[in-house]
C-alpha cells in the first residue's frame, strides 16, 4: 500500500515537474510582428544546440526598430524544467 502511494505521489510531482512536452510548429506561435496597446513588437526566433546535443528552439521578443528607446535593453529568460 505505502510503495501504491509513493508512485501515485512520484507521478503526481512528475506530472507537474516535468510534464509531457507540447509539439508545436512556429507558425502555432502566431505573426513575427505584432502590436500591443499600439506598440509594435517582433519576434525572432533562433536555435541553439545545448551540451547534451538538444535542439532547442527560442524566440526573442523585442520592441519594433521605431519603438525602441535604447539601444540596450534588459532582457528576460524563462527557463523550463523539462
Amino acid at each position: 500500500m505505502e510503495e501504491h502511494r509513493r508512485n501515485n505521489y512520484s507521478e503526481l510531482v512528475d506530472s507537474i515537474i516535468r510534464p509531457k512536452r507540447e509539439e508545436y510548429t512556429l507558425e502555432d506561435l502566431g505573426p513575427k510582428e505584432f502590436s500591443i496597446k499600439e506598440r509594435k513588437y517582433v519576434r525572432r526566433d533562433v536555435g541553439l544546440l545545448n551540451s547534451r546535443k538538444d535542439h532547442l528552439t527560442c524566440s526573442h521578443f523585442e520592441p519594433a526598430s521605431e519603438e525602441r528607446v535604447n539601444d540596450v535593453l534588459p532582457c528576460v529568460v524563462f527557463c523550463h524544467g523539462n
